[in-house]
Formats: structure tokens, sequence, C-alpha cells
């Protein structure tokens, strides 16, 4: 009984002291995120993304955050500018699956969507 508590109480320990895993939509523009923004300039609520999205789909904006427009809305067809705090290109796609017509957001740099201006569906990082 006393091994099994011991057992316990490091695996406790260890799940205490496990590294925090990279901040997936947390709300919080950061390194090696993109995060796209319901209005021109950077206006409005963002949506942060650390991975590959094929289909925006159901992803909302969040209902709090920096003043403007945008709280609770689909993210899909609706985003109009974006940064990118990766170090590798990050490509706003029209359509689903990563095709289409698209927009490139530099490493490390930010700017205002013009092919997929509100009309956005996928994005991804570029290998």
């Amino acid at each position: 009984m006393l091994a099994l508590a011991a057992v316990a109480a490091t695996a406790a320990t260890v799940a205490v002291a496990a590294p925090a895993s990279a901040a997936d939509q947390d709300n919080l523009c950061q390194s090696k995120e993109l995060c796209l923004f319901w209005g021109s300039n950077y206006s409005g609520l963002y949506k942060d993304f650390y991975w590959n999205v094929r289909d925006f789909g159901n992803i909302r904006y969040p209902h709090y955050g920096v003043p403007g427009g945008g709280a609770g809305e689909r993210v899909k067809n609706n985003a109009a500018s974006a940064i990118n705090w990766d170090y590798v290109t990050a490509r706003v796609y029209y359509n689903e699956n990563w095709t289409g017509p698209y927009d490139d957001v530099p490493p490390r740099g930010r700017r205002n969507l013009y092919h997929t201006w509100n009309d956005n569906a996928s994005f991804r990082f570029l290998p």
C-alpha cells in the first residue's frame, strides 16, 4: 500500500512539473502563432492559431479582448488582417483544404489580407 501511495505521489508531481504546451487558441497573439483579425489594420477581435487549419468551419472569434467588432463571429470568411509570429510564411487560403487564391503573411510580419479579405477558409504554415 505504501508503494502504491509513493507511485501516485510521484505521478502527481510529474503531472504538475510537466512543461506547458504551446498556447493554442489562448487568445494571446504570441510566438509561433498566426493571428487573424476581424478588422483591417489589426482591429477588432482576433483568433490565434498554432497549427495548420484545413477548414475554419465553426471556429469563432472570442467574446472578449480588444474593443471592436467580431465578437462571437466565425473566423471563416471574416478575417481582414493577420500577424504572423512564426519564423516561416503563413498562407491564408480562399478555400478549404489549402486551395484557391491566397495571401502570404511573411515570417514575423503583418498585413491586411487582399485576395482573401473576408473570404478565407483555411491556412497553413509553409514548410
